[in-house]
């Protein structure tokens, strides 16, 4: 989501992650309050909730 007001040019922007329920409403209340502080923002979906991987943080963060 963009900032809301007239910013022009380049902005500080967020990228927000849900919990390992899924997207609940949380990102949302947080994009707005941000985006009302001129602040960028981005949700990324990781899985949709009850879907969660259970393989713990290896099945997702190959890189550890």
């Amino acid at each position: 989501m963009f900032p809301t007001g007239e910013a022009k040019g380049q902005v500080p922007a967020v990228v927000i992650l849900h919990g390992s329920g899924g997207i609940d409403g949380r990102g949302e209340f947080h994009a707005k309050a941000l985006n009302a502080a001129g602040i960028a923002t981005l949700e990324v979906l990781m899985f949709t909730s009850g879907n969660r991987p259970r393989d713990g943080s290896r099945s997702n963060f190959t890189h550890m």
